[in-house]
Order: structure tokens, then C-alpha cells, then sequence
């Protein structure tokens, strides 16, 4: 999901600099596309960080785990027995960082790309109409 956005966004951004004239910032960045690409990569790490650190810091004794599985579930005690490496997600073990990730996940998809897709709306449409009025067929 995140390279998606991140990559619709450096299209977004050429297609709107390019109808800049040469001497703008806009347009005097993405002349070369290795800048536009430099972007997208940092915009994707950045996302994709924020995205991995909470849940790879999620981490928990499995053995404990197990022991809150079987006391919520008696009859897991004979897979417990079987397969001794058993494990899964425990409501009651989860930290922080889960909430975090959940949070963030939601206010991405609730606030920030909703808002930027207006933005950019907003912004290509005030470029055409000025092409429109500058431009002659």
C-alpha cells in the first residue's frame, strides 16, 4: 500500500511540474527523474518504518503466551503438548506498539490520504485552469 501511494503521488508531482516552464523549482526538479525517484524511495522508507518498527518491537515470551491460551481454552492443552512451538495473538499480551500501528493505520487511511487526494485535486485543477488562460491553442 505504501509504495502504491508513494509512487501515485512522484506521478502526480511530474505530470503537474512538467507543465511548469523551465526556471520553477517545481519544473527544475523533476528534469531529472532520478530526483523524483530519490523522493519516492525516501517517502516509501519513511512510511515503511513507521509501518515495521511498532510491530517488530511487538514481541513476547511465547511460553507465557501459551499458558494465557490454555487457561482461556482448557482443550488446547493437548495441541500445546503436541506441538510445543503453538503460538498466536493474545489481547492480553499486546503492547503499545500494536496500538500504535492500528492508529496509525487509521489516521492514514482516514485523514491523511483522503486529504491529500483533495489536495492534489485541488492543485492539478488550479494548474489547468492557469494552463487554460496562459496557453494558446
Amino acid at each position: 500500500m505504501t509504495m502504491i501511494v508513494t509512487s501515485q503521488f512522484t506521478q502526480l508531482c511530474y505530470r503537474v511540474s512538467a507543465t511548469y516552464t523551465p526556471g520553477d523549482w517545481c519544473h527544475d526538479v523533476s528534469v531529472k527523474l532520478v530526483n523524483l525517484y530519490v523522493i519516492n524511495c525516501g517517502a516509501t522508507l519513511i512510511l515503511g518504518v513507521l509501518t515495521i518498527v511498532p510491530a517488530a518491537i511487538n514481541t513476547h515470551d511465547p511460553f507465557k503466551e501459551q499458558e494465557l491460551f490454555i487457561d482461556d481454552f482448557p482443550a488446547l492443552l493437548t495441541l500445546v503438548t503436541k506441538y510445543p512451538n503453538l503460538n498466536g495473538y493474545h489481547p492480553d499480551k499486546n503492547n503499545i506498539s500494536l496500538y500504535m500501528l492500528y492508529y496509525y493505520g487509521m489516521f492514514l487511511a482516514a485523514v491523511i490520504y483522503p486529504s491529500a487526494t483533495i489536495l492534489a485535486l485541488f492543485i492539478v485543477l488550479r494548474r489547468m485552469r492557469h494552463l487554460k488562460l496562459t496557453v494558446s491553442i
